[in-house]
């Protein structure tokens, strides 16, 4: 069975914050594991006891934040099946159109 992913990868998360989205914005965090040299998914929340190395959106966040624009036009969609990977990039799409401020969230 092929499992969904429920937030943005790292490399997603790191293509939000170029486009001006804080980590405030995010809503779960990648963080580094060094004893044992993963990556863990984690929600966040003010007193984590890791330091958050990479803000993650989940994928309720990010219906959130697209769902900020009045329009029927959300931009060109990625074939890959992945819903995630579709929101993330018409979102991207829209803060480059000037649709979407991330600076007012």
């Amino acid at each position: 069975m092929k499992h969904s992913r429920i937030a943005t990868s790292i490399e997603q998360s790191k293509a939000l914050r170029k486009a001006g989205f804080g980590p405030s914005t995010a809503d779960m965090e990648w963080n580094y594991m060094k004893h044992d040299g993963q990556w863990m998914l984690t929600v966040a929340y003010e007193d984590s006891q890791y330091y958050a190395e990479i803000p993650a959106w989940s994928l309720s966040r990010l219906i959130d934040i697209r769902g900020t624009v009045s329009s029927y036009n959300y931009g060109p969609m990625t074939d890959s099946g992945e819903v995630i990977d579709n929101i993330v990039d018409s979102i991207l799409f829209l803060v480059k159109s000037g649709y979407i401020d991330p600076k007012k969230l």
